[in-house]
C-alpha cells in the first residue's frame, strides 16, 4: 500500500519479470494501457489498481494489484487580524477562522518561517525597521500530522507598523522653585 494526498501524484509501474517477459502488454482496470501510470487523485479514498500483463506471442498472463490510500488535504486557512495597523511596540493577533482539528500550523512573516508558531492563533509584536513605517506580510499553512498532507498557503494578511511619535519636553526659565 502507498499513501498520497489529494491532488498529489504517484507513479505506478508494472514490470514483467522472468524468462517470458519480452513483448508484454499491460492493461489496467481503469482502461490505461502501458507499464507506467501516473495517478493524480482529486478526492480522498482507497484506490485499487489491477494490471494484467499479457505476453503477446504466448498469450500467458499475470495479474497484480496495488492499493493507494488518498488522504484529504486540510482546508486553506482563512486568517483574520485584530488590528491591521499598529504602533511600534504594539501587539497583533492573527487567527485562523477555519481551524482543522488536529492540524499543526506553520506561520510565515515576509516569507520566513516563524519558529515555534504552530497553533491556529499567532500573537506577535512586530517593530518598525530603521524607524520607518514597515509592512509585515503574514501567511500560514495547515498540516495534518498523520498523513503529512499540507493545505495551500493562506492569502496574505498585511500588518502595518507605524513609528511612534517622538515626544520631547523642555522647560523655559528657572527649574528651581
Amino acid at each position: 500500500e502507498s499513501e498520497i494526498c489529494v491532488n498529489g501524484s504517484t507513479v505506478i509501474t508494472a514490470e514483467a519479470t522472468g524468462w517470458n517477459n519480452a513483448d508484454v502488454n499491460y492493461n489496467w482496470n481503469n482502461g490505461f494501457q502501458g507499464s507506467v501510470y501516473t495517478f493524480v487523485p482529486d478526492s480522498a479514498a482507497a484506490y485499487t489498481f489491477t494490471v494484467t500483463a499479457s505476453q503477446a506471442t504466448s498469450g500467458c498472463e499475470a495479474v497484480a494489484s496495488i492499493t493507494i490510500n488518498v488522504n484529504e488535504v486540510p482546508a486553506t486557512p482563512v486568517v483574520v487580524v485584530d488590528n491591521a495597523t499598529i504602533c511600534d511596540g504594539g501587539q497583533v493577533t492573527l487567527t485562523v477562522t477555519n481551524p482543522v482539528a488536529g492540524a499543526t500550523y506553520t506561520w510565515y512573516s515576509n516569507g520566513t518561517v516563524i519558529s515555534n508558531a504552530n497553533q491556529a492563533t499567532l500573537t506577535q509584536s512586530p517593530v518598525t525597521v530603521d524607524g520607518d513605517a514597515t509592512n509585515y506580510v503574514y501567511t500560514v499553512v495547515a498540516q495534518l500530522p498523520n498523513s503529512g498532507c499540507v493545505s495551500e498557503m493562506s492569502a496574505n494578511t498585511v500588518v502595518a507598523v507605524i513609528p511612534a511619535p517622538v515626544a520631547g519636553v523642555s522647560v523655559e526659565g528657572n527649574t528651581t522653585v
